[in-house]
């Protein structure tokens, strides 16, 4: 059980980008939405010494599971999850990903295996069709791949497309595809 201190703090979830062991050192990667939110206004301010509570970890380890041929899709707030996905996989691992961000500035380099595909897409808001569930979709079917496997995280609805999509189009495997919506369109952390 956490014990909380008299006036529990605003909490909010992050994925690690990386942790060592041998010194007791954690990466995570931070969304800022100015020095008044509770986790990047942190993050804006931290110096070192700065004190931080930690709970976890939660969810599946390995974030996805061995296979022929991946799929991996998110938003900005997945980047972190999906660079500590690519920087475990096998040199040899296959397949797609697709990260969406609203600004040009947001794409950057990731450390990922030569033939795991990155796209970064930005969304089109004339189009009726969210723009990982439609880059999914359009996905050519893998060569000679005998599993699949797929890690989705981002926004709940956007979630909630692609795995439809996984599921239907691609046949993936309840335990072959992890799904998590990070958060939800119009709602804050507390009241989602």
């Amino acid at each position: 059980n956490v014990i909380w201190p008299e006036h529990k703090p605003v909490t909010r979830d992050y994925s690690v980008r990386q942790y060592r062991a041998a010194v007791n050192e954690l990466d995570i990667d931070f969304v800022t939405h100015g020095e008044e939110t509770p986790g990047g206004g942190w993050a804006l301010k931290a110096d070192i010494g700065s004190q931080i509570g930690l709970i976890g970890p939660a969810g599946p380890d390995p974030l996805i599971e061995p296979a022929d041929w991946h799929i991996i899709a998110g938003d900005l707030s997945a980047v972190p999850a999906i660079s500590a996905i690519l920087e475990k996989l096998p040199s040899d691992a296959k397949g797609y990903v697709f990260i969406e961000v609203d600004e040009i500035e947001d794409i950057h380099d990731l450390v990922h295996p030569e033939e795991m595909a990155i796209n970064w897409l930005m969304p089109n808001p004339h189009d009726a069709e969210p723009a990982l569930a439609k880059a999914i979709k359009q996905l050519p079917a893998p060569e000679k791949a005998t599993s699949l496997s797929a890690f989705i995280a981002g926004e709940n609805q956007s979630v909630i497309n692609c795995r439809k999509i996984l599921r239907s189009d691609y046949q993936i495997a309840r335990d072959k595809l992890y799904a998590i919506p990070y958060w939800k369109r119009g709602k804050t952390e507390e009241a989602y």
